[in-house]
Parts: structure tokens; sequence; C-alpha cells
């Protein structure tokens, strides 16, 4: 059912013009004498003549008629007068609009909208078809929820910011953009109501309702077909023969549709027009395809961006590619510093075939190239200054080293326990191993103890936010540790550890909707983050507990994080959608509290205005009463005998 009403009664104070259009047709007209020489053609306005008052009989004219009715519909469209259909009421509305990445798809049909277009104008019909004094405002579900703008009745500014609103390349998460609307509606008073506006496709259809507020889902969008990657990794195998290693690309691809489709995968290097590896897939709908892409990477690829594609492109562009780094290499450079002859470490690190050893002296650290991603082991020895990435100390002298102040050796110290969920020491235990010395490190409780005596802590985790750091306050060789096979265990844990850092560029995998942390080099106080390919993408973050943190991750893509500090660095990062909620393009069946009522494919709040048909049909009438006083006037039959009559002679 529906009711009929005026959005601006205002306008209806127009038909007081009738009052004055009448009174014009009643008075009479204030004559002028003449002289003639008949007054018998003037009898009929003779009455008129001898009246005493000065109104006239109101006689029915067509201009009369024509000007009344066309005022009366002019008032009429004034008051904007509407049909309303049963929908959303109150005085407080709340629209929620799905921004997640499936509401950047596009129709089928060609020339179709985005189906976050379509929102967008479903929106501004629910604000302008609210009622006069009505205030609203809007929710976007972008992953984590955000509102735009304080409740208010100021049209103008609700509209522009839903006229903002952009996709991001997030998972949606409704409920929680519902709680959000919900929270700040009860903060409101008098009756409550909620539009939700999304495409269906959400990774979880029931939708909570909310006490003491009407809710109702608008499903916009047209049904589609999808093809994503779904899910990319990259490893590096061992160098061949032609001096460049195997990296291999591993993608699974999904097609969302009803039949099966062809998909050309091409894998690239940043900055380079041609694929260094392609394959063409037939991928059934519904299933998870496999695919791996192998090239052959110098060392001036190494850290650099690749792409993974997947082509022709389709209703959703953004999971059409993924992202990743070229990996380092796979031979894990290692330099250790001693000066003493024979070492267990170095013989540990020798019998790994896959590193890179270097050995050199603790006074050539600052002359002699290292890498800026080795692993930098220094044996009864703390530089102050120390190259590569991650860093192993092993016996340092009493003194502070990486920010641990290492005390006075001890004779004899007796394990009580260590960290064993630690990587480092996975499948590692020290269960009876003896130490003939050690040097206790910190103040009794450092920060990230890995192996406590009874005389304190004897190896600490001394990360400094940029690189990871391992002290042992004691001399492998003072220790039947070396004859165990768990110690050849735990030099192996710190290499892996140090090319798993190596091989993510110190970063964690990355999805979108996360947060982006990186470690910030000495002497930095802030990093600047642009996102590659879009100009209009720059972010100052400062450091915070020695990190510079981003979030959330709003779009896929390659970041570069840039330092300028003491050491000047250029972190690169990648995030990915690889989200298969969000690259399904099927609507879900949505309920609202377990039913369905309330969900629709058009929105529950319509007016339908009759303003301008008021409006038009007015100024028709308007303009048929001037053709009536304009045009030509056929002569009277009295006129036509007296022209037509013959002339008598004087």
């Amino acid at each position: 059912m529906g009711s009929i009403e005026l959005l601006n009664p205002k306008g209806l104070w127009l038909l007081l013009g009738l009052l004055p259009l009448v009174l014009l047709y009643v008075l009479k007209v204030r004559r002028r004498r003449e002289v003639v020489a008949s007054v018998w053609l003037f009898q009929e306005a003779r009455r008129d003549l001898v009246a005493r008052h000065p109104f006239r009989r109101l006689l029915p004219e067509t201009s009369l008629l024509l000007q009344a009715i066309a005022l009366v519909l002019l008032a009429l469209a004034f008051a904007r007068p509407c049909l309303r259909k049963d929908g959303l009421d109150g005085d407080v509305l709340a629209i929620v609009v799905d921004a997640s990445a499936s509401m950047g798809m596009k129709g089928a049909s060609p020339g179709s909208a985005r189906r976050l277009d379509l929102a967008k104008a479903a929106a501004r019909r629910a604000i302008l078809g609210a009622r006069p004094g009505t205030r609203t405002f809007v929710v976007v579900d972008a992953g984590a929820p955000r509102l735009l703008g304080a409740p208010e009745s100021a049209t103008e500014r609700t509209l522009r910011g839903v006229d903002g609103i952009e996709p991001e390349d997030v998972e949606g998460n409704l409920a929680a953009a519902m709680a959000l609307a919900t929270e700040r509606l009860r903060e409101l008073p008098g009756k409550k109501g909620m539009l939700v506006i999304t495409d269906g496709a959400v990774t979880n259809p029931a939708l909570p309702s909310s006490a003491g507020v009407d809710v109702r889902v608008e499903v916009v969008g047209e049904a589609g077909e999808n093809t994503a990657i779904v899910r990319i990794a990259t490893r590096s195998r061992r160098s061949t023969s032609r001096g460049a290693d195997t990296v291999e690309v591993f993608g699974v691809i999904r097609h969302f549709g009803i039949g099966a489709r062809d998909v050309h995968v091409t894998v690239s290097v940043a900055n380079e027009t041609s694929p260094r590896a392609s394959r063409r897939l037939l991928v059934e709908p519904g299933k998870d395809v496999p695919v791996v892409l192998t090239f052959d990477a110098g060392p001036d690829d190494r850290g650099k961006p690749l792409y993974m594609q997947a082509s022709p492109h389709d209703a959703l562009a953004v999971d059409d590619v993924a992202y990743g780094l070229v990996p380092k290499g796979h031979a894990m450079p290692v330099t250790l510093a001693t000066d003493r002859p024979y070492s267990w470490i170095a013989r540990a690190l020798e019998s790994d075939d896959e590193i890179a050893f270097q050995r050199l002296g603790p006074a050539d650290l600052g002359r002699v190239y290292v890498d800026d991603d080795a692993l930098v082991v220094v044996e009864h020895a703390c530089p102050s200054s120390l190259p590569g990435h991650d860093v192993l100390i092993v016996g340092p002298p009493p003194g502070p080293c990486l920010g641990v102040e290492v005390h006075a050796a001890v004779e004899v110290p007796k394990l009580t326990s260590w960290d064993a969920l630690d990587p480092r020491f996975r499948f590692a235990s020290l269960d009876g191993v003896k130490l003939a010395h050690a040097t206790p490190l910190g103040d009794g409780s450092p920060l990230g103890t890995l192996v406590r005596s009874d005389q304190g802590a004897i190896a600490v985790d001394a990360r400094d936010g940029e690189r990871s750091a391992t002290v042992l306050g004691f001399d492998v060789g003072d220790t039947d540790w070396p004859l165990r096979a768990s110690f050849v265990i735990f030099v192996r844990n710190v290499v892996e550890l140090a090319r798993t850092h190596r091989s993510r560029g110190g970063l964690l995998p990355l999805t979108t909707g996360g947060t982006l942390r990186i470690p910030v080099p000495k002497g930095s106080a802030e990093g600047v983050v642009t996102l590659e390919g879009d100009p209009t993408f720059t972010r100052t973050v400062s450091a915070k507990g020695g990190f510079v943190a981003i979030s959330p991750i709003a779009h896929a893509g390659i970041y570069r994080v840039s330092f300028a500090g003491e050491t000047k660095r250029t972190v690169t990062a990648f995030a990915n959608l690889t989200n298969v909620a969000e690259s399904d393009p099927f609507r879900k069946d949505m309920t609202i509290d377990g039913t369905a009522r309330g969900v629709a494919e058009s929105s529950p709040v319509v007016h339908r205005e009759w303003t301008s048909f008021f409006a038009i049909l007015g100024t028709l009438l308007v303009l048929a009463d001037v053709l009536l006083l304009t045009r030509k006037r056929r002569p009277s039959s009295l006129a036509k005998r007296l022209k037509n009559a013959p002339e008598t002679p004087s």
C-alpha cells in the first residue's frame, strides 16, 4: 500500500493567488465618456453604466478557467506531491553501503555500471526520498567500517559523501558495519531505520537484526562470471649451469561461472614488456586449478616485483593480477667474522651446501663487502656497526652489545630452561648440555630470553626492529654442545630464519585489509609510502616502536617505503586480494535474523514525485491562455452586415 504526501506543503500558499485573480474578473472597469452618433449598439453595456456598486456578476469565461487551473497546478508543483510506498520510515535513517572488492564488478551487458555505482544511486534515492526533517548518515563497509559524517538533515553534504565512495580491494564485513550503524542509531532519539545496500556477494549471508531498528536490505548488480587468482607463492631453486637461479611461481586459478573458460596465465618482472613465462589453462567452474611457471633469474632480478596475470580481464580486474617478489637467490649469504683458527660455528656452516659462505676477521667487517641480506656471525667480539641483515653474536666480551649488557663471566653455570617454541630452537634440545664458562646477559629480566641458567640469562633475542639478532653469552667451544646433533640443528635454524627474512624482504606476506609493518633503519624517524601505478597515493608515516605501520592496506599492488636517515633505504612490499569470497560474483541467499523478510531487489524507500507533471501541465495551460488572448478575433455577424451594407447617399 502507499500514501500520498506533500514534501513541501508550504507551496500551497500559492493558492491564495486565486483571490486576486477572481477579483480582477468581478471588478467593473472604469468608464470614459465619449460622444457617439448613436447608443443603440451599446444597450447591453447600459446596465453596467447605471449600476451603483463596483462589482459585476461573475461570468464563466474560458480565460478565467485556464488561469485558475494553471495556478492550482503550479501550487501543487511547488508543494511536491508524491506517492510514498511502504518502506523505511523514521526520524533517523542509517544507510550502510557495501564498498568491498566485489562492488567494483560490472555486469555482463556492454556499458553496464559498476555495482557500487548502482549502490550509490540507491543511496541517493533513499536520502532524497526520505521525508523532510529526517536525519540521515552513511556507513561504508570496506573491511573496517567507517562513518561518513554525522547524522543530519542537510541533504547536500550527505549526498557529497555518497558520491565520494569508491570500492576498496578488501573483504567486506556487513555485520560489523551494521553494528556500527546500530550503535550510532541508539544514541539518537526517535524512530529508527536502516537500509543496507549490497551486491549479495558476501562471506556471511546471515545478517543480524537490530532491536528497535527497522532493517531493510537492497541487493544491486547483475549476475556475472569471474576468474580470479586466489593464491600465489614464489621460491628459488639451486642455481643452474647457466649461472642463474630458477624461480618457481605457484598460483591457483578459480573460475566462478557456468561453463569452462580458457585463461592465459603469465608471469612478468617489473619494467619488462614481455612475460618471462606463460601458460594456457582450461579452468572448470568452481574448481581450483594450480599452475607453476618457472624462469631463470639473474643477479639483477633478485628482489624485483613480479606479476602473475590471468587474461583476458573480466568483470573484476583486481583479482586478475597477483603480486610477489623475485627471490634473492637460493644460496643464503653467510659471513663469519672470527679470529680463531678453529671454529665449531664455521664447521657447522661449511657443512651446509645451500649457503654462500664468507669468512673474515672482525676488523674486516667495515672494509670488505658483505651482502646486505647476509647472516653475519661474530665470535668473541661485538662491533658497534654491523653489515648484513640478521646477526648472531657468540661469546661477546663484557660490556654493551646490541643493547644488551654483557656481565662478567661465571664458572660452570647450570642450564635451567630454554625457549623451545622459538624457531631457533626448533627440534634443538639443550637437555644435558654442560658449560664451563658463560657471561650472564641483561639485568636479570631481559626482553626475549632464549636460554636461562642459574646465574641468569645466557642467550637472548636482541632484535632492534630492523634485524633479527641473537646473542649467545658463551663460547660454544667451552661446552659439549657441538658434540650433539642439536648444535647443528640450532645453526641450521638460525640460517633458515635468516633465509625466510631474506626471501620476503623482512616482511610477512600481506593480504589487502591487513597492516603493513616495516622495520625502520637506524636514524630514521618516518617512512614515505607510495603505491606503484597510483601517483596520488603518498603517505608519510611516523615510526613507532622501531616500525612504521600502514593500516589498513585498502588496495592491492606494489608498495615502496622510503627512509631518509643515517641509512637511506627503500623497502618493497606487496599486497594481494586473493580472497575467494570477494571474487565470487554470485549472490547469496541473504537473511535478516534467520528470515528473508526485508531483503529486496529494489529500495524499500520510494517516493514517486509528481512535481514535474504538475509543473509542465500548469505551464501548458498558461501558454494556452496566452494564445487565446492574442489570437485574431473573427468579426461578429452584426459587424459583417454593417460592412456589407450599401452606402446611402447623403
